[in-house]
């Protein structure tokens, strides 16, 4: 079984044994084996620490020429049709053709308002994407005005490129895997989809340096197992998600969905074990990771060094292998104790800044108009927070309606 296919076993399981065990909510943060003994982090604040310098071994980065250069159609079409392919375009087809009639047997010819369905293709599909697309450009209360012919609310397009009850059939019966097949993985509903943009994103782009790891949250109120709640997100129900991107361009380039069991953890702790799933084809070629305090740890941070890979990130005082610092510090101080592979700072500025960074030293950096700054909280700001613009730019295209399914609403 391949990696995408254990990443579906570990995330999509209903296993009961696994529910006592393995629930994510119920994996403490700082639940950490000691596979790395105690030792291997004495702290000291004796002498300047040295990063060891990190030789970023990728040949090429950005978009890979041989996706993009060699696209016949230098369109947006063609570049959509990159990620959005035949060969997935087709596997919608023939599922929502066969979803169709696994629903006319099961509740009679005619089920939707006695409109017989006629089997839809691969460039109607193209098709009812793009007007899906178009409609979050022009904002309507209601999918049915926008085959309105009220003089007041008319958008022509809308009609033009496809009738108002086509439209909704394929909104009705759109598809993507065969609900009679072996449907215990809680994936199961969008798992093509999923796999192949996966894939995709790995092969058509090249990460610089810097990647980041971050969660994203999809607002849905319905009613789902899987369902999360965050109060510090704006959307504070959904369904989450763990996404890598890359710090320069935003593109993301690898996302775990997480649907209710995580396994056992390894030695970097539960929070760990996503970092290492998401950044296993990225190992030994010199990259830097940026991760907030949920997911850093000494641990974990050991384990990417071993990998030949950097990591800088806010932490929590009681991580374990975690130094002890002052409880009380003037506005400005900062307090630096290092391994011989990490560096820990606590710095005061409105509040305490608790940081943990292999790739940074402890020197501050004056300025404009404010006080110095520690260069890894700089470069923390600066690479931290892409996942964000991401979900921003996400939202100029939202499609979703209320009353949605949620693996329709996870396609869109």
């Amino acid at each position: 079984m391949d990696e995408i296919e254990d990443i579906f076993e570990f995330y999509g399981s209903n296993s009961e044994a696994e529910a006592e065990e393995s629930n994510l909510e119920d994996i403490s943060i700082d639940s950490e084996s000691d596979d790395i003994s105690v030792d291997e982090f004495t702290w000291t604040e004796d002498g300047e620490y040295l990063p060891e310098e990190l030789l970023f071994k990728a040949e090429q980065v950005g978009f890979d020429p041989a996706f993009v250069d060699n696209v016949a159609d230098q369109t947006p079409f063609g570049l959509f049709s990159i990620f959005f392919n035949q060969e997935m375009v087709t596997k919608i087809v023939i599922e929502s053709n066969l979803y169709c009639r696994q629903q006319e047997e099961k509740k009679g010819v005619g089920v939707r308002r006695n409109h017989q369905w006629i089997d839809t293709t691969m460039e109607e599909i193209y098709l009812f994407l793009a007007v899906s697309m178009l409609m979050a450009h022009v904002k309507k209360h209601k999918m049915r005005e926008y085959w309105s012919c009220d003089e007041f609310i008319e958008t022509p397009i809308f009609s033009k490129l496809i009738s108002r009850d086509r439209y909704w059939q394929l909104w009705t019966y759109l598809h993507f895997n065969d609900n009679e097949v072996d449907n215990s993985n809680r994936l199961h509903k969008i798992k093509p989809i999923v796999k192949q943009l996966k894939t995709k994103f790995k092969e058509v782009f090249r990460p610089y340096q810097n990647v980041c790891i971050d969660e994203s949250l999809m607002l849905y109120k319905g009613r789902l197992k899987f369902k999360q709640y965050n109060p510090r997100k704006r959307k504070r129900f959904g369904i989450k998600s763990f996404v890598l991107c890359d710090c320069k361009t935003g593109f993301i380039l690898d996302f775990l969905i997480y649907f209710g069991k995580q396994p056992k953890g390894d030695s970097s702790g539960a929070t760990g074990t996503i970092v290492m799933k998401l950044m296993a084809d990225y190992f030994d070629k010199g990259h830097i990771l940026y991760v907030d305090n949920w997911y850093s740890s000494p641990t974990l941070f050991e384990l990417l060094c071993q990998k030949g890979t950097g990591a800088c990130g806010t932490v929590r005082r009681n991580r374990k292998y975690v130094p002890n610092f002052p409880k009380k510090l003037k506005k400005g101080e900062i307090v630096a104790k290092h391994t011989d592979h990490q560096l820990a700072i606590c710095w005061k500025d409105k509040k305490e800044v608790t940081m943990l960074s292999t790739v940074h030293h402890s020197s501050m950096i004056p300025q404009e108009d404010k006080p110095s700054k520690p260069l890894m909280v700089i470069d923390y700001n600066q690479h931290m927070g892409l996942v964000d613009k991401s979900d921003m730019q996400m939202s100029f295209s939202d499609t979703t309606r209320r009353s949605m399914k949620w693996y329709k609403k996870l396609f869109f």
